[in-house]
């Protein structure tokens, strides 16, 4: 983390919209990758911001990353995991569920009750090196595990994996990166005059990106304009991330490369 006492905001570099795609009648994601925004998010390898109402696909096999399920809070319903390395888990609103694959697993996760919509993330996220040869490996946080901190403004952030403003995330994972869900306000009179803006503390050696989930913003001092499914890199020059709601609020995904 930064400790510098100079403010320098960092500006987006460019602001991409996710790729939709949809698997049968159950499932529709929008997805952003290397390809996309750069192999600078590396070790990010995919992020598909999904909606699943149904089984969609079958028992799979994963190797040499981390296949990750992040649930967010307003998801209707639950996925039930389960893997070849023997978890059982219920991934229910607000929890995550990281598959480190290693050297293989194979696994598989359905709605509890088909027909309630699952919304949340799943991301990919390469291993290092040294960790892709090792058996696989899950963890698994509930909602009631992940930290949370708010502003003044009424601005919420999950601290899902690493730190932030002070909090760590239980979860213990190899890969160095940290991954904050962040809620911002509708722009209302009171939250104007707090300041809808949020301020990010980044290291200068972290590469920095955001997809936005709901609503719209603006991001960097710049402001450039950012609505749902749609992507964000952040220049590599810099301490701070700065972004603020829009009139309909904004809830975004915040992905940290360390």
């Amino acid at each position: 983390m930064s400790t510098s006492n100079t403010t320098i905001s960092r500006q987006a570099i460019q602001v991409v919209p996710a790729k939709p795609f949809s698997h049968g009648q159950g499932f529709i994601a929008y997805s952003v990758n290397q390809q996309s925004l750069g192999k600078e998010i590396a070790p990010f390898l995919q992020l598909d911001h999904y909606f699943m109402t149904q089984p969609t696909f079958a028992e799979h096999p994963h190797q040499g990353f981390s296949a990750v399920t992040y649930m967010f809070e307003d998801s209707e319903g639950s996925f039930f995991n389960e893997d070849s390395q023997g978890d059982r888990s219920t991934i229910a609103p607000g929890d995550i569920h990281w598959t480190q694959a290693g050297s293989g697993i194979r696994h598989n996760e359905t709605p509890i009750e088909p027909g309630k919509m699952c919304h949340g993330i799943q991301m990919f996220v390469d291993l290092p090196l040294a960790d892709k040869s090792l058996p696989a490996q899950a963890f698994h946080l509930t909602a009631a595990q992940i930290p949370v901190y708010t502003t003044d403004s009424g601005g919420r952030v999950r601290v899902v994996v690493g730190d932030a403003n002070g909090l760590t995330s239980p979860l213990k994972i190899s890969t160095k990166i940290r991954f904050l869900d962040v809620i911002l306000p509708a722009n209302s009179s009171i939250a104007e005059r707090l300041g809808t803006r949020i301020e990010h503390e980044v290291a200068a050696d972290e590469s920095v990106f955001l997809l936005a989930v709901k609503g719209s913003g603006s991001v960097g001092e710049q402001q450039d304009v950012v609505e749902a499914n749609q992507a964000t890199l952040f220049t590599p020059v810099g301490n701070k991330i700065h972004t603020k709601a829009g009139a309909e609020g904004l809830q975004y995904v915040l992905c940290i490369s360390q």
